[in-house]
């Protein structure tokens, strides 16, 4: 039986047999005895198992499909970048697992369980102790996430991510990755990496021309995520374990992203609105934006990287952009005619998706309008996910400080605009308005 069906239908079973509990002491008009209490919550305990191993075996089934669906995938070289794929998005790819290997669990029943253990400071022989793991010092701590829950914790990071689901990612075997890369950035005597063209005769002597190379590096750095909950939370939640794995997902997800978008890459990866590549377009008034500050930026993005780019903007430029009109004052990018307001805001502009965020700066500074396109951002990331906890901190208020640590990297693939064959305006990846 495929595994999938086979967890639906067991829990549809326990489902079956709580209704029969609930039914039973509405009839008879009464409350829950003791043991209908205990079985009632038992059955809560195993719905939630069963629904985490659901969200597991979709999430393999889902991998394993668009991996297919990759390998059917060819693709153009990159005008400038390092490679002519789009580097794979899952923790197995991106660490050369296969697809049938089982991974290990530590021994541990589930996510929840081992969190359970490290949450409580148990002392369980099962926990993989990191700390003679951690490079440069042994003193970080911590336990090291069995690689199923983190194959688990990364793919759910990356699929709720702004940046890493479109980004070049790559895994990092050790704290350091170089990548070569053409160096392309002037068009107007070559195309492409240094390349030039020369027409000839059939026995004439064509030019020698050396391609020009360039080094990436990629340093792995270490992202602490830090918080704290109280012992009653802990141990009277039931579902504590599953709420702060939600929690860390989407934590990771947007400190990730607020650096891949807007880091300075000091200690930290050189986000798009810091890369050397970057365009700024100054707008017309301080403080909004028109329609001439979308078409200018629209008009720096480079032709071939218009396919997968994405306007990544601050929350408070959708209300500017619903007052935007054109030369007759016709407002122009409104909700569907025919449902008025009721109708959805618009998810595109001139035709590329949208994504409102408040990772992006303010409304008024720079980058608070984002266009661009991360297949030309690259990204490393280290396997290891690793999670500790202490009392110690605030021992005299009862609290529980727990960490998840990270380790990766990110920088633009470009070192600088491209001057393009023929025109006036140098042309990028990423373009953001500025001010005025």
């Amino acid at each position: 039986m495929d595994p999938i069906l086979q967890i639906r239908n067991e829990r549809a079973a326990v489902i079956d047999s709580m209704e029969n509990i609930l039914d039973a002491v509405e009839n008879e008009n009464r409350d829950f005895n003791s043991d209908e209490e205990k079985q009632y919550r038992s059955f809560e305990q195993e719905l939630d198992d069963f629904d985490a191993q659901l969200t597991k075996a979709e999430r393999s089934e889902k991998v394993a499909k668009e991996k297919a669906d990759l390998e059917k995938i060819v693709r153009k070289a990159p005008t400038s970048g390092t490679r002519t794929d789009i580097s794979p998005r899952s923790y197995r790819s991106l660490f050369k697992i296969s697809q049938s290997e089982n991974l290990s669990s530590g021994n541990f029943k589930d996510f929840r369980e081992f969190m359970s253990v490290v949450l409580n400071g148990m002392n369980d022989p099962r926990l993989n102790e990191a700390r003679s793991q951690v490079s440069k010092n042994g003193v970080d701590g911590g336990f090291a996430v069995p690689i199923q829950f983190g194959e688990m914790l990364i793919d759910a990071t990356i699929a709720e991510s702004i940046v890493l689901p479109r980004a070049r990612i790559y895994g990092m075997e050790n704290g350091e990755l170089r990548i070569p890369a053409w160096d392309s950035a002037n068009h107007t005597s070559n195309l492409y990496g240094g390349f030039t063209k020369n027409w000839v005769d059939e026995g004439d002597d064509s030019n020698v021309e050396t391609a020009k190379l360039r080094q990436i590096k990629l340093i792995a750095k270490k992202l602490i995520i830090r918080s704290n909950a109280s012992r009653e939370v802990i141990e009277d939640s039931n579902n504590f374990a599953n709420d702060l794995q939600q929690a860390m997902i989407t934590a990771s997800a947007s400190f990730l992203d607020e650096d891949f978008l807007s880091g300075d890459g000091v200690g930290k990866p050189l986000g798009a609105l810091n890369d050397p590549a970057l365009i700024t377009v100054n707008r017309a008034v301080a403080n909004a934006v028109s329609y001439a500050d979308v078409r200018n930026v629209y008009g720096r993005l480079h032709p071939k990287w218009k396919a997968g780019a994405v306007w990544v903007i601050n929350t408070d430029i959708v209300p500017e952009l619903m007052a935007i009109t054109d030369a007759n004052a016709n407002l122009i990018w409104q909700p569907g005619t025919f449902g008025g307001i009721a109708g959805a805001v618009p998810a595109t502009l001139f035709g590329i998706e949208i994504i409102p965020s408040e990772l992006v700066p303010a409304l008024g500074t720079k980058g608070d309008l984002l266009l661009a396109n991360f297949s030309q951002y690259g990204i490393g990331l280290r396997q290891q996910v690793v999670i500790e906890s202490s009392n110690a901190v605030n021992w005299s208020k009862d609290l529980t400080d727990f960490r998840t640590i990270l380790r990766a990297d990110g920088q633009g693939l470009w070192d600088a605009p491209i001057t393009p064959r023929q025109g006036l305006n140098t042309l990028s990846w990423a373009v953001a308005l500025d001010t005025p």
